[in-house]
């Protein structure tokens, strides 16, 4: 998958050490995700967007990083989506910006990352965005927690998985979802990214497309956190406020084991004592004849099935019953009108 990070610079002054610590590390992660280059940096309380397809380029850029107050990279692997410069993350739209490291599984795709995903015309990443940019244009009330359900709303609807960061461009709030690390170094940068993060560089320098790592003493002290949930960063009071405490990026594996055990739970109630049943119903000795089968069957004695809309296996009446003695009032009173009297 991608990398993307925001680095904020939390002390009054620079630290040359931790910079080239940091330019070092994003200099890795370029290596490894080629596929388009972006850049989001905040320029005299103005924000302004960079993107290259080329590694050359990337290099000069990365010198910018450190030397704002607030800046954010994506580097990209093209999952689904052309390799073009329009398809490179942080997409800005009025006082939006946005990007995006993992994947979509909704908007009707046949698999995962699609059919023939590369010869699509957008990237995913992209296509989300458009759809949450008319959530969010739609809404008139703007506080934090309005605007983080509004974000998580359209990650459950549209099916997106992974972390990344949405930004206020007019109030300079950093939204953050999903999964992410946060690095905290020599108490002078805050680095919050998509993935794991070696710092065990200590300078670089360029000439031409060539890249020199340069040998230096020192040490920088490195803070390490995980991050799960919705949270916003403000970039002018360089603070950071949980918005969400549960997590995101597992909610749809924790449905399903929700699920699962409810299933799993479903399976050892007792079936309907034999006397719910009626010996005057019609529908009895068919419910007797019916378990007789059941039981003779592959399935086995041991076995019980809940499978309540195959009507070869169970009667009607068996199917009120078992419903009434679990409490499904409705669905009894559903089947009961089919039985004819």
């Amino acid at each position: 998958m991608c990398y993307v990070a925001i680095i904020a610079k939390v002390a009054e002054v620079g630290d040359p050490l931790v910079e080239g610590v940091i330019k070092v590390a994003l200099h890795d992660k370029a290596v490894t995700n080629d596929d388009g280059f972006g850049f989001i940096k905040l320029v005299e309380n103005d924000f302004k967007i960079c993107k290259t397809m080329e590694m050359s380029e990337a290099n000069k850029l990365l010198d910018d990083v450190v030397m704002n107050d607030f800046a954010g990279v994506h580097f990209r692997i093209a999952t689904h989506g052309a390799k073009n410069i329009g398809n490179v993350h942080w997409w800005r739209s009025g006082k939006w910006a946005f990007a995006h490291n993992g994947t979509v599984w909704g908007e009707g795709r046949k698999s995962y990352f699609g059919t023939s995903s590369l010869q699509a015309e957008k990237a995913d990443s992209l296509e989300f965005f458009e759809k949450l940019l008319d959530s969010l244009n739609r809404n008139k009330k703007d506080f934090p927690k309005r605007i983080a359900q509004i974000l998580r709303d359209n990650v459950d609807r549209h099916g997106l998985y992974g972390r990344g960061f949405l930004i206020d461009l007019e109030k300079q709030l950093v939204y953050g979802f999903g999964d992410l690390q946060a690095y905290l170094l020599n108490g002078s940068y805050m680095v919050i990214c998509s993935a794991d993060t070696d710092w065990d560089c200590i300078d670089y320098t360029t000439f031409g497309d060539l890249f020199f790592q340069k040998e230096q003493t020192g040490a920088v002290e490195v803070l390490h956190s995980k991050i799960e949930g919705g949270w916003v960063w403000n970039i002018r009071t360089k603070k950071m406020k949980v918005l969400e405490t549960h997590e995101w990026v597992d909610k749809t594996e924790e449905k399903k084991d929700e699920t699962k055990d409810k299933e799993e739970e479903n399976k050892k109630l007792p079936l309907p004592a034999d006397h719910l049943l009626s010996d005057k119903d019609e529908n009895w000795k068919r419910y007797q004849d019916e378990q007789e089968e059941i039981l003779d069957s592959d399935y086995g004695s041991n076995t019980r099935i809940w499978d309540y809309d195959d009507q070869e296996l169970f009667s009607t009446a068996y199917k009120v019953n078992s419903f009434l003695s679990r409490g499904f009032e409705k669905r009894a009173n559903y089947y009961k009108g089919k039985i004819k009297p």
